[in-house]
Formats: structure tokens, sequence, C-alpha cells
């Protein structure tokens, strides 16, 4: 951006202006998004054995009066189980 200042090139300067503001809106709503969000697990058994099957009901909150457009969740088991 300093360069493009320097040579006089205002559209580079704009461009890349542009790209940060973008950049630092992108940051600010993706640390927003997270913040906002809590995921609770619930189950039907505590105790499962091999075989059995166990119904788990995952429910995703999103406390934030802005809409998060997309939204990818993983439910992994722990190493233990």
């Amino acid at each position: 951006m300093v360069v493009s200042l320097v040579f006089n090139l205002g559209m580079l300067a704009y461009a890349a202006g542009a790209s940060l503001l973008l950049l630092a809106i992108a940051r600010w709503l993706t640390m927003h998004w997270i913040h906002s969000l809590t995921a609770t697990r619930e189950c039907n058994r505590l105790v499962a054995e091999i075989g059995d099957k166990v119904a788990v009901n995952v429910k995703v909150e999103n406390s934030s009066k802005l809409p998060i457009p997309w939204l990818l969740l993983e439910d992994l088991l722990p190493r233990r189980a």
C-alpha cells in the first residue's frame, strides 16, 4: 500500500485498502460468530456396549442477533470412548 502511494498508483492503493478492510470485517465477524455459538449434546444412554444403538441429539444455538450464513459442525467421540 505504501508503494502504491509513493508511485502515485491510486487504484492500487484503493484496492489494497478495500482488501484490508474486507479482511478486517471477515475476521471480526468470524470471531463474533465463534463466541456466540453454543452446542449441547444429549444422549439417551450413559453406558453402551459395542453394537448397541444410541440416540444422540446435538443442539446448536446462536445467541447473537447476527445470522450465521453457514456452519460446519463435527461431533467426534472422545478417545476414551
